[in-house]
């Protein structure tokens, strides 16, 4: 599979040029067989903007009452221990790592959910609110049509 970035607006038609261009490319006299499966798209300032790598090195994400301890794998709210499951843990860090980007549902897809694309925003939604609930404050909120960001207290 080819990512192939596109720098600006393109329409389809330029888009389907592009790799029909780059299908044709590589020999002249044996042109690949190319479907739409064989490529994806993405818009190359967005990857830029709106997608952080995780940052492996970092022991403490601290964030105003709210301590992680990616080391030990723990959790604390004003200094009492919080208890989440693992998908939720995940994402809580995926976000807090993010910060104070907004992260995209498909970016939280790919790093929490190991798919690529988007899960039911439902089901991001729900761990959402489970870990809000959890923590007893509302430290991940919903950007719609962009994805979630943590807010400091």
């Amino acid at each position: 599979m080819k990512i192939l970035y596109i720098e600006n607006k393109l329409d389809i038609e330029e888009v389907i040029n592009k790799i029909h261009k780059e299908a044709f490319s590589s020999d002249a006299y044996s042109p690949s067989v190319v479907t739409a499966v064989d490529y994806i798209v993405a818009p190359i300032h967005i990857l830029k903007s709106t997608f952080v790598s995780p940052i492996v090195n970092s022991k403490y994400l601290e964030f105003g009452s709210l301590v992680v301890n990616t080391m030990n794998n723990e959790i604390l709210v004003k200094g009492k221990p919080i208890s989440l499951s693992r998908r939720e843990y995940d994402l809580l860090v995926f976000i807090g790592k993010n910060y104070p980007r907004i992260s995209t549902v498909s970016s939280i897809c790919t790093y929490v959910w190991k798919e690529y694309g988007s899960l039911l925003s439902n089901t991001i939604e729900v761990h959402v609110n489970r870990i809000n609930k959890k923590l007893g404050n509302k430290y991940i909120k919903c950007i719609k049509g962009f994805g979630y960001k943590l807010i400091i207290d």
